[in-house]
């Protein structure tokens, strides 16, 4: 794949046509290796015009989630090392997480068009229809303490605020930890999964689900009254590969920032966008319950809840809810 894609840089990049000497002498390949993956290209759904005397034409990309497109697209001189494409699969973060403990590096990403065992936090199960939404993973592997994993959590959800601002034109807010929310209504989750020894991070799995395009006849009953995508609030569809590609680049200005030492701005700008800061919230995890009015985040991402008998309390865990909605 990796020659073919750099033919289709070259096609991308070319004012109009551009020769097949050229891109034999640019790539440092045959004419007729040129023409082979001019084939594949055409394979995997690209119009590609080609003309004597002038050379090859890119006129169209496919419509579908094509793995060619998002490899050719990805983000240069960023974290981003590689991509795992798959039609369809059980779960993109039981991928990464296997591909993790195989040695994958950081940076790895694993993508699919559908999920059939797609997953939220606390084992909640996460629809993902094909075709209409996004579904992806990746490693990292943070020179970091494991108490400080879940500050990845909030950049990841700070990250994905930011793209869907910037392609859809909304202004997403987030719910600690870890949902973003459109109109009360939940648009998108991030579930964080780490490996970590007693003082420091092995890798980290992120996984991103995205209500992108989803009608709400695709969304069970169940989920109609609190869950919403962008297609829902802007009223047109929104392309998934530039989706991806914004947040791929948001999240590595956030990431490299974070390992700067520079945490109080990812939580200056998370703090920005919280759907839960002087709410009135009631906080589960295991057997405890915690109610009271959010105070905001402190320097390691917890949440910071003042009881109605005035103690502070600070929850690193746990089911939110807010009492309004």
């Amino acid at each position: 794949m990796k020659v073919a894609v750099e033919v289709l840089k070259a096609l991308r990049e070319a004012e109009g046509f551009v020769s097949g000497e050229h891109l034999s002498s640019a790539l440092g390949i045959s004419r007729a290796a040129i023409w082979k993956h001019i084939r594949r290209l055409r394979q995997e759904g690209y119009e590609i015009e080609a003309q004597r005397a002038k050379g090859y034409r890119l006129k169209g990309s496919p419509k579908g989630f094509s793995p060619m497109e998002i490899v050719a697209a990805l983000p240069e001189g960023t974290i981003w090392k590689g991509i795992h494409f798959f039609e369809r699969v059980g779960s993109t973060n039981d991928i990464a997480l296997q591909l993790a403990r195989g040695g994958a590096p950081e940076g790895e990403l694993v993508i699919a068009d559908e999920q059939t065992k797609g997953r939220g936090r606390m084992g909640r199960r996460w629809h993902s229809p094909k075709g209409v939404n996004l579904y992806f993973s990746f490693i990292l592997r943070p020179p970091l303490p494991p108490s400080h994993v879940p500050l990845i959590t909030l950049m990841a959800s700070l990250a994905l605020a930011e793209a869907m601002e910037g392609v859809a034109e909304v202004r997403p807010q987030i719910k600690w930890p870890n949902d973003l929310l459109l109109g009360g209504k939940k648009v998108a989750g991030i579930l964080t999964e780490a490996d970590a020894q007693m003082d420091l991070v092995k890798f980290v799995i992120v996984g991103v689900g995205v209500n992108v395009n989803m009608r709400r006849e695709e969304m069970p009953g169940e989920l109609r009254s609190f869950s919403t995508s962008l297609l829902l609030e802007r009223g047109e569809e929104v392309n998934r590969l530039t989706l991806l590609l914004a947040f791929l680049k948001d999240f590595d200005k956030w990431y490299r920032t974070f390992l700067r030492g520079e945490r109080e701005e990812v939580l200056r700008k998370w703090e920005e966008r919280s759907a839960v800061r002087g709410r009135r919230v009631e906080v589960v995890f295991l057997d405890e319950e915690i109610r009271g009015v959010a105070q905001g985040l402190d320097r390691d991402g917890a949440l910071l809840v003042r009881t109605g008998e005035g103690e502070m309390r600070r929850v690193v865990a746990g089911d939110l809810k807010v009492k309004e909605w």
